[in-house]
């Protein structure tokens, strides 16, 4: 809820169901965690992860 809360903060329009908003924010939180993940597993196999063989 605390995202609810700073969306408001801010003055952008929310539904008026709380509970949408509620699924709304998550998805939206979820979706940032996944792409953070992704682009972190990218840096790690890209400094550890096998190297090109030099021909």
């Amino acid at each position: 809820m605390p995202v609810l809360h700073y969306i408001k903060s801010i003055g952008l329009p929310l539904p008026p169901d709380d509970t949408a908003s509620a699924y709304a924010a998550a998805f939206l939180i979820g979706v940032c965690a996944m792409w953070i993940a992704d682009i972190m597993f990218e840096i790690v196999v890209g400094c550890f992860g096998p190297k090109a063989a030099v021909d």
